[in-house]
């Protein structure tokens, strides 16, 4: 996931609602200038420099055997929806 300051309680919900639901979630933090304090423990949290592509930048660092997925900032990935569990 990717997100931009201003957008702080959008990509907090989001990731409040994936933290149950994956084991590891990576987040690039676009123009930040430090890393803020509302990133839950867990979460593992990059400065960048770039745009949404640096979501993608953790990609070459996983296993054959991992799944890798996008989200948005702004979307809520509900455990009801199943996508996740489904590949559990």
């Amino acid at each position: 996931m990717a997100t931009i300051p201003g957008r702080e309680a959008a990509c907090l919900e989001a990731l409040e609602s994936l933290l149950e639901q994956v084991d590891e979630i990576h987040l690039a933090l676009n123009q930040y200038e430090a890393l803020p304090d509302w990133v839950p423990s867990g979460v593992r949290a990059v400065l960048t420099g770039g745009g949404d592509e640096e979501k993608f930048r953790s990609c070459p660092e996983l296993e054959p055997d991992v799944f890798f997925f996008s989200c948005d900032d702004d979307l809520n990935r509900s455990p009801k929806c199943g996508h996740y569990e489904a590949l559990r």
